[in-house]
């Protein structure tokens, strides 16, 4: 079967074929240890933000890791940024056995590099909750990297005064039950904020 094919049949509403074509998807994995289906269905969740595409791409088992992570890495330094970090925050909690290689791997420095220059606000929470679920998984592999994670935390500490978008005056975090809560207050905007599971 076409791998577009299997797509169509990914988004399909009946749930017996979405599973079959899951199963399908998992079968292929096995016996491949090439990139273009990781490449594939990356290029397809990046075209339609696909949540059952997601559903695949977080379950990959060795060697695609490394295909994901290329592609992830790669997503980081472009206008798809946005969908890399949900995706990549969709790993991250699901916390495979393959998770600890990010730190061998050029995606965790794109990750930091991004915390240090970003300045809208959905991009960088949402690599600043990628780091803080990730460090409690890797923290024997995080030597190298205290520098950098220690330069993103007195960024965001000195937000306030660094930001140019004015309109933000303070960034707070609540953290309880697993939640992280960021309320933005701003001078002429009132308050919004934003919820993250972090469990």
């Amino acid at each position: 079967m076409e791998v577009a094919e299997l797509l169509n049949r990914l988004e399909s509403n009946q749930p017996e074929i979405v599973e079959e074509s899951k199963k399908t998807f998992r079968e292929t994995f096995l016996t491949t240890k090439e990139s273009w289906l990781v490449n594939g269905l990356f290029d397809y969740y990046l075209q339609t933000n696909s949540t059952r595409s997601v559903e695949i791409l977080v379950g990959v088992r060795e060697p695609h890791d490394k295909h994901l992570f290329d592609r992830l890495s790669d997503a980081l330094k472009g206008s798809t940024k946005l969908q890399a970090l949900t995706l990549l925050g969709h790993i991250v909690r699901r916390h495979p056995a393959w998770i600890y290689k990010i730190a061998q791997h050029t995606l965790l420095k794109e990750l930091l590099k991004l915390l240090k220059v970003e300045i809208d606000i959905l991009p960088l929470m949402s690599a600043l909750l990628i780091l803080i679920i990730l460090l409690p998984m890797i923290p024997a592999l995080i030597g190298s990297y205290l520098q950098d994670i220690f330069e993103v935390f007195s960024r965001l500490a000195a937000w306030n005064t660094n930001n140019p978008n004015k309109n933000c005056r303070r960034i707070h975090y609540v953290a309880s039950s697993g939640w992280i809560v960021c309320i933005i207050s701003s001078l002429d905007m009132g308050c919004s904020h934003a919820t993250f599971c972090i469990t």
